[in-house]
């Protein structure tokens, strides 16, 4: 039952993989290396002690975070290694207070499955150009064998972005998140893209601070998130995956970046 299960969620998936078009990338039927692909897949199913053990037998990174306690080791050796050196490793499983994040590097492509608006998302980047279906077939193998089942398929159609592009798309129209929350919204590498722009990132959250409209109330499944607030301003680390529902929820003229005033010089 659970491999007929799995059989019937790849077939799914290889047919809304087929919805990548050419117009951005240049092939209907490829992934190419100048671009990676951000794919909505709807929920995944996963026992996460199970899935940690798999992920240290098979010789994985492994960092889990628990409130304000992190553990991390390289296979089933314990690590005292930062965070920011870990991060880098090959395979990964990034597991933050119930989300997962799971990395590895394949010969033709490298593959991302983080949290998503709409369940889970994969990210595939490509080394050279590749064919979707064939991809697909090998990326979700992968996971399955690390203990990862779908047990539904998001119906976005999947993304394209150009790795090295001269200017980020903006955010959505009508939505007051910062260009660059939305940039590491769909970035690549949340990790390599928050580290960049100098973020405040908390295992998969990311500080922020909502500039308020007047009377308007923080909505109540983000207080959770909260770290300070007054009537002008919010302070929070939102799961990254959550940002647009935040800048969305109405109560914000802006969601940006969480940075610190300098004293005036001169």
């Amino acid at each position: 039952m659970e491999r007929k299960r799995y059989s019937c969620w790849m077939a799914a998936l290889l047919v809304a993989a087929l919805g990548v078009t050419g117009t951005a990338s240049g092939a209907a039927d490829l992934f190419v290396e100048t671009h990676y692909y951000v794919i909505p897949i709807g929920d995944i199913e996963v026992d996460l002690a199970a899935l940690i053990d798999t992920a240290r037998g098979e010789g994985y990174t492994v960092i889990v975070r628990s409130a304000d306690v992190l553990e991390a080791y390289r296979g089933d050796t314990e690590t005292l290694l930062e965070e920011s050196v870990l991060l880098d490793d090959r395979p990964l499983l990034y597991v933050d207070r119930g989300e997962l994040l799971v990395s590895l590097a394949d010969t033709d492509y490298d593959l991302t499955l983080r949290p998503g608006a709409e369940g889970y998302d994969l990210v595939i980047s490509p080394n050279r150009a590749i064919l979707i279906g064939e991809t697909f077939g090998s990326a979700l193998t992968q996971l399955y064998n690390l203990g990862v089942v779908g047990s539904s398929v998001g119906a976005a159609t999947p993304q394209a972005y150009e790795k090295q592009p001269l200017k980020g798309p903006p955010p959505p129209a009508g939505v007051p998140l910062d260009s660059d929350l939305y940039g590491l919204v769909i970035a690549e590498s949340w990790f390599a893209y928050a580290a960049l722009h100098g973020m405040t990132r908390d295992g998969l959250r990311v500080e922020v601070v909502g500039e308020k409209n007047p009377g308007a109330i923080l909505p109540a499944g983000f207080r959770d998130f909260l770290v300070e607030e007054t009537d002008l301003l919010a302070r929070l680390r939102v799961p990254i995956h959550r940002l647009l529902e935040l800048a969305s929820s109405g109560a914000f003229r802006l969601v940006r970046t969480a940075y610190e005033p300098q004293p005036a010089t001169g």
